[in-house]
């Protein structure tokens, strides 16, 4: 891997403001373009079980990578809130209907344990130095477990509407949104809150509608928050269909500071394939029409309701069950022909991933790819940036060699921080012509610096040049040129626009 840096100079420079002000729900999310989620760190029951502990070189690496905003999911429910009957859970009040009268306590006992807070704190803000737009997520298994399932009647944790346990439950919920409003409320701008994950499987639109009303006030009239961007969605309906259940006159409480948000894991046969219950491994072009036909309907709710999308998670397995922690491919053997499967082929995964962004970015919407770091089923940074971190890759075998029970197989240390190819399909600067800033057309002047050699000449290795063009609308299109030490000459070109006049500096990358 290459890196070159270009310093391009714009026409009539603007001063940069070391604090982001505040925006509308549209700007915030044109500047949120292409992110990633840190998952199952601070949602996990304790940090370091489900993946290492992050340290601020990630945020450092995410933000070279070209990425420009980070969804941290945080998890406040189990342990980390105590409060209610001498510091015991909700769950020593009553579930049973017509039990609500006896929940007296006082919000104000629900405490978030200031250890966790203050290590939430330290990790947005190295984010927030990054000048990453950074989206605090509430997130969890203890989440959905302690709060979300006991709103749907038929699972063993459901609490009647009527009881005590329900509004203590509510109490506690609220309590934390109270905390974190006042905790955050003298943050950057780029700070951006996301009520609650996923609620729609369990919560009702009824339910959501009243959660994201209350939630509203809470954080934007008592917590002191009244410009503060926040992303909501809906319930009922799950995947693409849940940012229509909204109430749209939710969006009168809080005017253009609001923005929607979906997940998308179509099909889930093929997104979830590592898992032995889902195995189409493969697709393609003839698949693309379905991704389209729902994002249309996204489009055509946010065109109708005037309100910019977040798209919070989408992704797929990892190329054939891998699992960049151990080497092991995750996967169920084939016992019909001994082969190791399950998870998508390589070509079919990184090409979902490239179309999913694309098209989300083409229709206006800012994403974070799920990724929930080398442990998981779905990884795109490695977490090198962990002392604590091994990642490694099989180096006898790849995902369709014959790998007998009884074998064997060594492994070698991964020190790369991603998996390229599927960091390259989100982020790739020389195939970026649908960037979110393609909105103005400046004027470029010069390359009047470089880092590396110029231009291409002899055999060196690594030497590059570029050239600067214009187009009849004014708008700049940069080339670069990339030789090998054999001056065979590889060259790719791509359109880059910004938005106001001033001096940038595009970082792009060669692969190979």
């Amino acid at each position: 891997m290459k890196k070159i840096t270009l310093l391009f100079l714009v026409a009539h420079l603007v001063p940069v403001l070391l604090f982001a002000q505040a925006k509308t729900g549209a700007e915030r999310v044109l500047e949120m373009g292409r992110g990633i989620n840190l998952g199952n760190v601070l949602s996990a029951p304790t940090e370091g079980d489900w993946a290492a502990p992050v340290t601020e070189q990630y945020f450092i690496d995410v933000k070279n990578a070209g990425f420009t905003n980070v969804r941290i999911p945080v998890d406040f429910f189990g342990t980390r809130t105590t409060g209610s009957i001498n510091g015991a859970s909700t769950a020593s009040y009553s579930a049973s209907a017509g039990t609500a009268s006896t929940y007296t306590d006082n919000p104000e006992t629900f405490t978030i344990d200031a250890t966790y807070l203050t290590r939430v704190e330290q990790v947005i803000d190295w984010s927030l130095n990054q000048g990453l737009v950074t989206i605090l997520d509430f997130h969890g298994s203890d989440l959905k477990s302690d709060f979300i399932k006991t709103f749907k009647d038929g699972e063993s944790a459901y609490t009647y509407p009527t009881s005590a346990r329900r509004e203590a439950d509510n109490a506690k919920f609220r309590a934390i949104w109270t905390k974190l409003a006042d905790t955050f409320k003298d943050k950057d701008h780029k700070l951006v809150f996301e009520i609650i994950n996923e609620p729609y499987f369990y919560m009702s639109e009824d339910d959501m509608d009243t959660l994201n009303s209350e939630l509203l006030a809470i954080i934007t009239q008592g917590g002191n928050n009244p410009d503060r961007n926040i992303i909501v969605t809906g319930g009922g309906q799950t995947s693409y269909n849940a940012i229509s259940q909204i109430e749209p006159t939710l969006f009168d409480s809080s005017p253009n500071r609001l923005i929607g948000t979906f997940h998308y894991y179509n099909p889930y046969s093929f997104t979830s394939s590592s898992s032995d219950s889902y195995e189409t491994e493969s697709w393609g072009a003839s698949d693309e029409s379905s991704v389209d036909s729902h994002f249309a309907t996204v489009k055509t709710w946010t065109d109708t309701n005037s309100v910019p999308v977040f798209l919070g998670e989408f992704g797929a397995d990892n190329t054939g069950g891998y699992n960049y922690s151990t080497g092991d491919l995750n996967a169920v053997s084939d016992n019909s022909t001994g082969f190791a499967d399950g998870g998508p082929d390589n070509t079919s995964k990184v090409a979902y991933m490239k179309y999913v962004a694309e098209l989300a970015i083409t229709n206006g919407f800012a994403f974070a790819a799920w990724d929930a770091g080398p442990k998981s089923n779905k990884t795109i940074n490695k977490r090198t940036d962990s002392p604590l971190t091994e990642n490694f890759e099989r180096s006898e075998f790849s995902a369709s060699t014959y790998i007998p029970k009884s074998t064997t197989v060594s492994t070698v240390l991964d020190t790369s921080v991603w998996v390229e190819d599927v960091r390259y399909a989100l982020v790739n600067p020389l195939s970026n012509s649908k960037n979110l800033l393609s909105q103005n057309n400046p004027t470029f002047t010069s390359v009047t610096s470089w880092s590396g050699n110029s231009p291409c000449s002899g055999d060196e290795a690594g030497t590059y040049d570029s050239t600067v063009t214009h187009t009849a609308d004014g708008s700049g299109s940069w080339k670069i040129n990339a030789c090998s030490n054999t001056n065979n000459r590889f060259q790719t070109s791509a359109k880059i626009t910004v938005p106001t006049a001033g001096s940038y500096t595009f970082t792009f990358y060669v692969k190979g």
